[in-house]
């Protein structure tokens, strides 16, 4: 998997104390913020992913407590068994056919924050043509399962406006363009500027 969790029988988000009072991080001076997280994948008593594959169950958004300046701020992820939120201690570990199994690729990582400049862009016009037509949908459709060409500004490709990139933004703009669907959200239909906190990042966009 993608991501590492807990698969039990309930489905939370805590954020954990400083200082655990028992469990294995007792004592060990304070864990840092964090997220406890379990996710429950199905009742029937089969495993519902492939047994063969990445497949993401859990995602979490890292955002920075402070506006970020012209100096970058960095934080360092990592996976720790044990973390405490207002429960028990908890571990990285997946429960399938009632057997426990542990998680064999629980990666730390660095995550930098800079200062992001935008570009002036155009919702759900990715080809940035100045058109609203199937070639949008097209365009977004060709980079995520073809390969095709993509410019630096991800945000004319969420059409949707949900801050990310997938096969719904395509979908969203068919919808508006020949059902009658909601339109994009703004910038929408001229140039102009995400709010930032909305923002996927936009480095360069032709307006028209």
């Amino acid at each position: 998997m993608e991501a590492c969790t807990l698969a039990a029988s309930t489905s939370r988000r805590e954020v954990p104390e400083l200082e655990p009072t028992d469990g294995p991080l007792r004592g060990a001076g304070p864990q840092g913020q964090g997220a406890v997280s379990s996710v429950l994948l199905g009742f029937l008593g089969f495993d519902p992913l492939p047994p063969a594959s990445a497949s993401t169950v859990l995602a979490l958004t890292i955002e920075p407590t402070e506006p970020v300046s012209e100096r970058p701020q960095s934080v360092r992820v990592a996976w720790r068994d044990g973390m405490q939120g207002s429960g028990h201690p908890v571990s990285n570990q997946v429960v399938t056919r009632g057997e426990v199994m542990q998680f064999c690729a629980c990666q730390s990582a660095v995550v930098n924050f800079v200062a992001q400049r935008n570009a002036a862009f155009i919702r759900c016009d990715p080809n940035q043509d100045g058109r609203f037509d199937i070639a949008d949908a097209i365009w977004i459709v060709d980079e995520l399962f073809r390969r095709g060409p993509r410019y630096d500004c991800l945000d004319a490709e969420d059409c949707n406006g949900d801050r990310s990139v997938d096969i719904s933004d395509a979908t969203y703009g068919v919808a508006y363009q020949f059902t009658g669907g909601a339109p994009p959200p703004p910038p929408f239909p001229r140039c102009d500027f995400a709010v930032e906190m909305d923002s996927l990042g936009c480095e360069e966009f032709s307006c028209p």
